[in-house]
């Protein structure tokens, strides 16, 4: 009996172990997934699945010593070049980390700890099957797909495969690093793609270029909302581009691949090297790629590429010079300054002020004067003039036809262009760089308590609207705040953060600077800077002789400070944000009467948990509002345009909606508009411009 007993055992562990041994086996190349499936790191160092020609593996790819993701990549290829990834952010610690196909139906990575990472989020799924054009899909037992990894890409596109206004590529953060990037492709509002540049608080659009015919494009006139390539290698970007590649033809493994350094190219593999090859690139001039050198650096051709740090600075990772240049002193004392003339050279954006038309010592005088400016630049010919607060992506040109003239120390520079006054000068722009342009990545997150006591418990109220009370507030670094409390905001903490982060993200100069928020228990509010002349509908329509009227020069630069201001927006942030009540009072004018949008991104906040059908609802203040809300058309940034129109009543410093016609009928409207318009014919064709004196406030 003992011995049949240890027969028995024996027996038993025999084929226990086979059956391990077995399933080992199978799992490492496997044709489809059931439920129920589960496989650690430790039990797998091939593909989990692999596509039924074998051009495609799926598995725990790695990327570092004991760090992994769940990838799909080109099995033929020499360095297993990844096509698509889980979830670019979420690398898991190998010993212990599985994939697992939960019995209810979801394909689920989970960590260490067996908290879930990613996830397909399906039920009653019966199988998950890689298909032989690298789409992994998880499928019901009727065969119907209820999830495939080709609806979700990352920083790659395969052929059929399509990217579409719900999605987007997002580049890696190195050669061969598996982790989210500075570079976005994907499909604006207005149905155009483009490719965004988005590090360190800078975020900026740099594909297309603005003069390009495609710009001038209207919603209407778009017919692909899709970008893809195809086995041929013909490459579509919706109705902006269309190329093909250089080896043309059927027959090509293809990608094409959104790089870490900013490019968009298309790759062909050669099945007996098993190495890539280009067939084709979006930029052949690098410089042209924002980001490529960081900040206070240019980007010069010598044939290739390099970057170098401009006068007065250093790199600040030599290993990394995308990061740019930082001041070779922190020194802010004043010091006698000089340009140096960088010829044929420009940085995109961070404009100060632009003015047409002025000699060149105009120019310098002006920004001379400006102590937060950097460095001006100057075409000569038309004479354009404008001046720079940050200098970002910098780069040469062939042709001279603009230049730019750096301020300087004096000591730095030995041949001085212009002499000049003291004025802080290195210091500055690193102070102007750290406090406005680039803030601080720290997230600032007031406590109730903190803003109670900043604003003295709610006690001296700014204005309130729709959106909530705005109160008055001193910070205990003495900064003055203005503290919104918002109303009806149901978010959870963690919500209410994420549409944060892409606010917070937002700097500009005629934009109102979101400096922190409080999320604690039902408590929603936003910290803002101050603007010390408050809004512009008390100046206009409420001032009551308490404060001086706007002249007009400075009507003039407000509705040129707002319109800048609502371009940003509509334009060159990362995510699109329309503001949806544009009015008087949501123009504030500070100290030198430079205006400021406030409320920008409220309606993202108020209305985003509810999805399409809050935006559906009319948003804005009567008299302002849009008529694409009235009519159930699309919302896009002509909304706020529209009401930039009316905002133009500061001409005349008197509410439109005071003008409103009696009546509703097609004949009072078109008798008012004919009579307003054959008074303004009169008055303009007139030598007597007195009337301007009574058409103004």
């Amino acid at each position: 009996m003992a011995l049949r007993g240890v027969s028995n055992f024996a027996t038993t562990t025999t084929l226990v172990s086979f059956l391990l041994m077995s399933s080992i086996a199978v799992v490492s190349n496997q044709s489809y997934l059931s439920p129920g499936f589960s496989i650690s790191t430790r039990d797998t160092t091939t593909a989990i699945l692999v596509s039924p020609n074998g051009a495609f593996s799926c598995g725990f790819y790695k990327v570092g010593a004991n760090v992994f993701t769940f990838s799909i990549w080109f099995t033929r290829s020499n360095s297993k070049t990844v096509a698509w990834t889980a979830n670019l952010d979420a690398s898991v610690i190998g010993n212990g980390s599985r994939i697992v196909f939960q019995k209810f139906g979801s394909l689920e990575l989970l960590d260490y700890y067996g908290a879930a990472i990613w996830s397909t989020n399906t039920a009653h799924a019966e199988s998950a099957v890689l298909l032989d054009t690298g789409n992994l899909v998880i499928m019901d037992q009727g065969g119907r797909r209820l999830w495939e990894s080709f609806d979700s890409p990352t920083h790659t596109l395969l052929p059929s495969q399509l990217m579409t206004t719900n999605t987007k590529l997002v580049s890696t953060s190195g050669n061969g690093l598996l982790s989210s990037g500075f570079y976005t492709f994907y499909f604006d509002s207005n149905y155009t793609s483009r490719i965004m540049y988005n590090r360190d608080e800078i975020s900026t659009k740099y594909w297309p270029i603005h003069n390009q015919s495609w710009e001038k494009a209207t919603t209407s006139n778009i017919r692909n909302q899709y970008c893809g390539v195809d086995d041929n290698g013909t490459f579509v970007a919706g109705d902006q581009l269309k190329v093909e590649a250089s080896d043309l033809g059927e027959g090509k493994m293809r990608r094409l691949t959104l790089d870490y350094d900013g490019n968009l190219g298309m790759y062909s593999l050669d099945m007996t090297s098993g190495n890539w090859s280009v067939s084709w690139m979006l930029f052949t001039r690098l410089c042209e790629i924002h980001g490529l050198c960081g900040v206070n650096s240019l980007c010069s051709y010598r044939p290739e590429p390099e970057c170098s740090c401009l006068e007065g600075f250093e790199v600040i990772d030599p290993r990394d010079l995308s990061k740019g240049c930082k001041c070779k002193t922190n020194s802010v004392a004043n010091k006698e300054f000089t340009f140096q003339e960088l010829p044929g050279t420009d940085f995109w954006g961070y404009e100060l002020n632009y003015n047409m038309s002025m000699p060149l010592e105009n120019c310098w005088k002006i920004s001379s004067d400006s102590v937060s400016c950097q460095a001006f630049g100057y075409r000569e010919g038309t004479g354009q003039c404008y001046l720079k607060i940050l200098l970002f992506s910098g780069k040469e040109f062939p042709e001279p036809y603009n230049d730019i003239y750096l301020k300087v120390p004096e000591a730095t520079f030995s041949l001085p262009v212009f002499p000049s006054r003291q004025s802080p000068v290195c210091g500055v722009l690193e102070n102007v760089a750290s406090s406005i342009a680039i803030p601080p990545q720290k997230e600032f997150k007031f406590s109730y308590k903190e803003l109670q006591k900043a604003t003295n418990c709610f006690h001296e109220e700014l204005g309130s609207g729709g959106s909530g009370v705005v109160y008055k507030g001193v910070l205990s670094d003495e900064r003055k705040v203005a503290v919104k409390k918002l109303s009806d905001i149901i978010q959870e903490e963690q919500e209410f953060r994420s549409e944060l982060s892409v606010i917070g993200r937002i700097y500009h100069m005629n934009v109102v600077r979101i400096w922190g928020f409080c999320a604690e228990k039902t408590h929603r509010l936003l910290v803002s800077e101050f603007v010390e002349n408050g809004s512009l509908d008390k100046i206009l329509f409420h001032n009551m002789n308490l404060s001086p009227s706007l002249t007009w020069s400075q009507r003039y630069n407000t509705a040129l400070g707002v319109a800048k201001g609502l371009a940003y927006l509509h334009h060159e942030c990362l995510e699109w944000i329309v503001h949806c009540d544009v009015k008087p009072e949501n123009i504030l004018l500070d100290e030198d009467f430079q205006p400021k949008l406030a409320d920008f991104g409220l309606v993202k906040l108020l209305g985003q948990g509810a999805g399409a059908q809050m935006l559906s609802r009319v948003h804005g203040t009567r008299g302002y509002i849009a008529p694409e809300w009235v009519l159930n058309l699309p919302i896009t940034g002509k909304v706020d345009v529209y009401s930039y129109g009316v905002v133009l009543e500061l001409v005349m410093g008197t509410r439109v909606s005071s003008q409103v016609v009696q009546g509703e009928g097609k004949v009072e409207v078109e008798m008012a508009v004919g009579h307003y318009t054959k008074i303004l014919k009169e008055k303009l064709a007139s030598k007597d411009q007195s009337w301007l004196l009574e058409f103004v406030d």
